[in-house]
């Protein structure tokens, strides 16, 4: 196909746009990239799903009907002895570029531009690379060249992570802040009393709820040494933690002997992982986000959704969601003592909470799933305006 006819879409056509990750695994950024993919305007932008194994992605990218294809690890991905990445992958990825009719490249990973865009060398393809965390080598030598182009832009999910890929050598030009966005379904009139009812949460009690995977940088351990600190004796706080730890990682074993050292059992319910954590928000008094090295949040923005107020640490990008008194309280990172204290302030007046919480209510819609679509779908636009001769 022609590279006019790629850019220019002179049939009429939707454009073709490839959501790549070597990462299958059901996680965060495939949910982000796939709710995007699963939401644009098919009459602008027909989404391609392209990643390698066999995890949770691509039965719902497929459930979704979108074309999902899958690649060997070792096609994307280098590794020893490298002869799949540099002769069989560049004529895989190329044929797959030309069969989808791709106009636009979209990767949700570390390691899918590079390869990606050296096989489409001279089809001059725009490229939008997201950044989802600090946790992964985004920016390297092998891929500024590939990010600093001119048909490139880096896709931040925070301002936090905007400057943690400036830092790294990404051009100012090159980097575009796009906030994630979640779908913000209505409550039921029933929800708080449906979800305090499944937690067993006492009429008397404030429930103060932690959801995300329990590894240590989500501050599962700050909060419990919170609830065991003097500044919440006496307060009739109860923390639920739900989701649960890595696989092959005893962290949530860590968390459970640090509870009993600190004599808080009945303080603190593990409720593991749960289908519908979204829905438990409603049931909570407080939210706690003691997280380390967030990018983005994504259960700040379902915590204020339900209305319930945020406690946060300063820390990367929570601050940026989390405005400090008007939706949530901030405090230091690591300040154990400045966490039981806000959350003891919260305890103590349900004024306050009702305040915090409408406010958080309302800042949610900022963070909606149809804007995040539309920022995306503007920026499409943008990258496929601005042509430069093949060849780069």
């Amino acid at each position: 196909m022609s590279i006019v006819a790629r850019d220019a879409n002179v049939t009429g056509c939707p454009r073709r746009v490839l959501f790549a990750t070597v990462d299958s695994n059901w996680a965060g950024a495939q949910r982000q990239m796939l709710e995007l993919a699963a939401g644009l305007d098919r009459a602008e932008f027909e989404p391609v799903v392209l990643t390698t194994g066999d995890g949770g992605l691509v039965a719902r990218s497929r459930a979704a009907g979108i074309p999902t294809h899958v690649l060997r690890y070792g096609l994307m991905r280098r590794h020893f002895p490298f002869l799949s990445y540099y002769t069989l992958g560049p004529v895989a990825l190329r044929a797959l570029l030309h069969r989808e009719r791709i106009a636009l490249v979209h990767t949700h990973c570390p390691n899918s531009a590079v390869p990606i865009m050296q096989a489409g060398r001279g089809l001059n393809l725009p490229l939008a690379a997201h950044v989802h965390d600090f946790d992964q080598r985004w920016v390297t030598p092998r891929t500024l060249p590939v990010q600093n182009r001119r048909r490139s832009t880096v896709v931040a999910v925070s301002d936090a992570i905007a400057r943690y890929v400036l830092d790294r050598g990404v051009a100012q030009a090159r980097v575009r802040r796009i906030y994630n966005g979640i779908h913000l379904p209505a409550f039921p009139t029933d929800a708080r009393v449906r979800a305090r009812r499944e937690l067993a949460i006492g009429d008397g009690e404030i429930a103060v709820g932690l959801v995300g995977r329990l590894v240590p940088r989500k501050g599962a351990a700050d909060l419990i040494r919170a609830i065991a600190a003097p500044e919440l004796g006496g307060v009739p706080v109860r923390a639920f933690l739900i989701g649960d730890g890595d696989k092959n990682d005893d962290f949530v074993a860590e968390l459970r002997r640090l509870v009993a050292e600190l004599g808080v059992e009945p303080r603190i319910v593990f409720v593991g992982p749960h289908g519908a954590a979204a829905a438990l928000h409603a049931g909570f008094d407080i939210a706690a986000v003691p997280a380390r090295r967030e990018a983005f949040g994504r259960v700040v923005i379902e915590a204020m959704h339900a209305g319930v107020p945020i406690v946060a640490y300063r820390e990367a990008a929570l601050p940026e969601l989390v405005r400090d008194e008007c939706d949530g309280i901030v405090v230091e990172s690591g300040d154990i003592s400045a966490l039981a204290r806000a959350i003891a302030r919260l305890a103590d007046s349900a004024p306050l909470r009702a305040r915090l919480g409408a406010r958080g209510r309302e800042r949610a819609h900022d963070f909606s799933h149809e804007q995040f679509v539309r920022n995306v779908t503007t920026l499409y636009r943008e990258l496929l305006a601005d042509r430069e001769p093949p060849g780069e």
